[in-house]
């Protein structure tokens, strides 16, 4: 602005944008920093972390609590498409919305659960067990959200 002597109420309407847009200095969160120094360790200790990479960690962890997979990923499932439900019923969604969220609210839990209980120890091989019975039941329980979605 200052090159072509504009005032900043001009430039910001010659390009479409807000003076306020234009002035917008987001905050930084105070738990930002710490995450991003935990990624960059993680990355720098194991490189990139790739899904046949986490697959073998998951692979090396005793998988013997199946019965607590089985309770945990049923219960994470059930939970998350009634939250689900609950936000539809408040939020008036078109229906592609509806769907997609319906659709992530069944997939099965992530396998970040398992790389941040690795990291700071929290029974890893629990939530290994929970992650992949929640990848098998999601076999089963896939067809039924995507018949919901849709």
């Amino acid at each position: 602005m200052d090159q072509h002597s504009i005032s900043e109420r001009t430039a910001c309407s010659l390009v479409g944008l807000s003076r306020a847009a234009y002035r917008y200095m987001p905050l930084p969160k105070d738990d930002e920093e710490p995450l991003r120094a935990e990624v960059i360790r993680m990355a720098s200790t194991y490189g990139r972390y790739g899904y046949r990479f986490i697959a073998g960690m998951m692979r090396n962890s005793k998988i013997e609590y199946l019965k607590l997979g089985a309770i945990g990923s049923a219960l994470s499932i059930v939970s998350r498409l009634l939250i689900t439900y609950l936000v539809l019923i408040l939020i008036p969604l078109e229906p592609i919305q509806k769907g997609a969220l319906i659709l992530f609210a069944g997939l099965p839990p992530a396998v970040f659960n398992y790389m941040i209980a690795d990291r700071y120890k929290q029974e890893p091989d629990k939530v290994a067990s929970i992650v992949i019975v929640g990848h098998l039941l999601s076999l089963l329980a896939l067809p039924l959200v995507l018949w919901l979605a849709l």
